[in-house]
């Protein structure tokens, strides 16, 4: 969860951190290797030491869209263990 009314002072959207978030964590494709016989996709992805606990959130760095500092993502966002159920039933499409 992060904090909208922070995020906004600072200058960071919503697209900024979902951009972020996808660049540490996604598989988002950022080159591709040519050779005579195939191709490969390059992908860009955070060191396994970054992703292994939700407490390395000082780690990523969102840049502004004012041209502001950076700030850690740790500034706006923040994370509690909480209980949730192992599984939603449904009826049909919907939850029950």
């Amino acid at each position: 969860m992060y904090d909208r009314a922070t995020a906004a002072r600072l200058g960071i959207s919503p697209a900024v951190i979902d951009n972020t978030l996808y660049d540490a964590f996604g598989q988002r494709q950022v080159s591709t290797m040519y050779t005579s016989l195939n191709q490969y996709h390059v992908v860009t992805e955070v060191a396994p030491q970054f992703w292994q606990g939700p407490g390395r959130a000082d780690a990523i760095y969102l840049r502004s869209t004012n041209g502001g500092p950076v700030v850690p993502l740790s500034a706006i966002a923040h994370y509690e263990p909480t209980t949730a159920p192992i599984a939603v039933n449904h009826q049909g499409q919907f939850p029950s």
